[in-house]
């Protein structure tokens, strides 16, 4: 999606506090679910060899796209990738300061705050995405440690549906997050505060070559729809809803570990089985309600 495209989708107006409340709120994910699960999948896989398809193949394709975090698993490479996200939260949140006033009109919106939210949009995915991805493959292991023949025996199809479809998506943002935190500030700020308007764009881009307008590459990574910059009712819901699905998330991740324990002893559990059933139960509402609200705002 192109910056023109992006800004397009946003709200006419909307205020600053948004901004502040989505860092806000993607600081708390990162502490609380995020990078704990990350923490909790590495010990568990830790000098192990995974016996599924799925992991050796997504292990193989980190491997290759970060070769400074070749020699690690791949949760240790998605560890390492995240684990200074807190960092860049700190430093968009200085931007969003200083860039955006207490209003923001997207009549105004310029290429430079335009990347500021986008940015913000990738990371939202990125650790969405890492978190939904890291449960596919402790399930994808668990069926392989019990024989089964399905690695997705347990996904859902409109899960395996999304998993597959923003796979190279995830794999750019990745690739987004990995720079130094340090690079964040002057890479935004040397793009022009110039208005990203369809009337300005051809005047700007003959000036401007496309890298100036675009260092962080943004325009090739289309996330999944964040609704906080995109519709003005039902947010509050929306939100609340979103939390609840992390929490319910952060215990599938440690359900599902434990289930993976037992399947490699030769155990089973009913109560640990029937827990992970009820969890994925309620995320399957959780998701049917967002994506309702979001389709009335």
């Amino acid at each position: 999606m192109s910056m023109i495209e992006y800004v397009k989708s946003l709200l006419p107006t909307f205020g600053q506090d948004r901004l502040v409340d989505d860092l806000s709120r993607l600081r708390a994910e990162l502490h609380e679910l995020v990078l704990p699960s990350l923490e909790q999948a590495e010990k568990a896989f830790h000098g192990k060899k995974f016996k599924s398809k799925l992991a050796k193949d997504v292990e193989h394709t980190l491997q290759g796209r970060f070769k400074d975090h070749s020699r690690g698993d791949l949760f240790q490479i998605l560890t390492d990738i995240l684990k200074d996200a807190p960092g860049k939260v700190d430093a968009l949140e200085k931007l969003v300061e200083e860039c955006f006033a207490k209003d923001v009109v997207k009549e105004a919106i310029t290429y430079r705050k335009a990347s500021i939210l986008k940015y913000t949009e990738v990371m939202s995915f990125a650790l969405h995405y890492t978190v939904r991805m890291a449960l596919r493959i402790i399930a994808a292991e668990t069926n392989a440690a019990a024989g089964g023949s399905d690695e997705d025996a347990t996904l859902s199809a409109a899960e395996r549906q999304f998993l597959d479809d923003k796979y190279i998506a995830w794999l750019d943002a990745l690739v987004v997050l990995d720079r130094p935190t340090a690079d964040l500030d002057p890479f935004i700020m040397a793009i022009p505060d110039v208005t990203a308007s369809v009337e300005s764009a051809p005047a700007v881009e003959a000036m401007v070559e496309a890298r100036t307008l675009d260092p962080m590459k943004l325009n090739m990574i289309s996330p999944s729809w964040n609704p906080i910059y995109h519709v003005r009712s039902y947010l509050a819901e929306i939100q609340v809803a979103s939390i609840n699905r992390a929490k319910e998330e952060r215990k599938l991740v440690e359900l599902r570990l434990h289930e993976l324990k037992l399947k490699q002893q030769g155990q089973n559990d009913a109560r640990v089985e029937k827990q992970i059933e009820l969890v994925e139960e309620r995320l399957k509402k959780i998701d049917f309600k967002i994506a309702k609200l979001a389709d009335e705002a």
